[in-house]
């Protein structure tokens, strides 16, 4: 299973974000998509506490504060692959740490067509790095789901 955080506010970017996942999930394996759409920064706080494992994150950033919810994210999954939404107004000074490290960075306003071929590079690394992974691990299938120990 691969599991996706968005936190996105702008409706038509998280469905843009949602609908390319899919489509990349579905054209490079036969695993399930566990796809979680977060609009609303109260949402957030489960993820801070709750022992989930993240394959990428989605994150938009308006202000510092934002910033913050990402640092605690980040603690909790430091694995997952970063892909930071954000404008051009926002410093890179404030997100560009080794505590965040992105993997990506999209700024706004960014079409279907950026996105796709950005995301697409996202793609590629997870599912780079899964293959290297795959050698040296134990796999536990289920009717549900499939896990690498």
């Amino acid at each position: 299973m691969i599991a996706i955080l968005s936190f996105n506010r702008c409706p038509p970017e998280q469905a843009l974000i949602e609908k390319g996942c899919r489509w990349e999930t579905a054209a490079r394996s036969d695993e399930e998509l566990r796809f979680l759409p977060i609009s609303q920064e109260e949402e957030l706080s489960p993820f801070y506490e709750e022992d989930r494992v993240l394959d990428l994150i989605y994150f938009e950033i308006k202000d510092a504060s934002d910033v913050e919810r990402l640092k605690l994210l980040r603690k909790k999954e430091p694995q997952a692959l970063l892909a930071l939404l954000t404008s051009a107004d926002i410093s890179p000074v404030l997100y560009l740490r080794p505590g965040i490290a992105p993997a990506m960075l999209l700024l706004r306003p960014f079409g279907a067509d950026g996105f796709n071929d950005s995301n697409s590079e996202l793609f590629d690394a997870y599912f780079s790095d899964k293959a290297a992974d795959k050698e040296d691990c134990f796999v536990l299938k289920t009717r549900e789901d499939m896990t690498r120990f």
